[in-house]
């Protein structure tokens, strides 16, 4: 009696990561419904699981993907890494958005960066990131992201908003240190 086929095999391996793929979406949704109800540790506990799913399924780095986190995760169909992909992406991005609530700005900024490195046009990431250099007084960083959306994404209002505000802190820098070296070159 013959093995099993690569087309059995290959269904099968399709098969594991569509249900992976659904419950990796399944905790995205709990935690959209926790985040809507302000339950902010269930939505990351929820988004975190999902997390961990899709990374699961992603290959790193040429390799495979994590094998062996998740059983039936060995090697996912190509074709279905775009899907994966966008799942990742909005769980990162929806995790960066409790660690922004929370003011973990250095948080944001990894979870957002990992989205950037993957999708460097991706506007929620590039907005969330400027937003945390902002409160961590990154100016530079800050701009090179708001003008990297605005250049996506023009009429944005939060982007448009934050360079006004850069704009005013700059002058206000400028102002302070003309003061402060006021008497020093007289």
């Amino acid at each position: 009696m013959a093995g099993p086929s690569l087309a059995d095999d290959a269904a099968e391996k399709a098969a594991v990561t569509l249900e992976n793929l659904k419950k990796a979406s399944d905790f995205k949704e709990s935690g959209n419904a926790f985040y809507k109800d302000k339950e902010l540790g269930k939505a990351m506990r929820c988004y975190h699981n999902g997390h961990l799913i899709t990374r699961a399924m992603l290959p790193m780095s040429g390799s495979e993907g994590q094998a062996g986190m998740f059983a039936g995760m060995e090697k996912t169909p190509s074709k279905m890494i775009p899907e994966i992909k966008a799942l990742h992406h909005a769980l990162l991005n929806n995790i960066s958005a409790i660690h922004f609530n929370h003011g973990k700005h250095d948080r944001v900024i990894k979870y957002t960066s990992d989205v950037l490195k993957d999708d460097p046009r991706n506007k929620s990431a590039l907005q969330r990131r400027g937003k945390s250099y902002w409160e961590l007084d990154k100016l530079d960083k800050c701009e090179a992201d708001i003008m990297t959306l605005l250049a996506i994404d023009p009429d944005n209002k939060t982007a448009l908003l934050v360079k006004s505000k850069i704009a005013k802190r700059v002058k206000e820098y400028a102002a302070k240190e003309k003061s402060m070296f006021k008497g020093m070159f007289n």
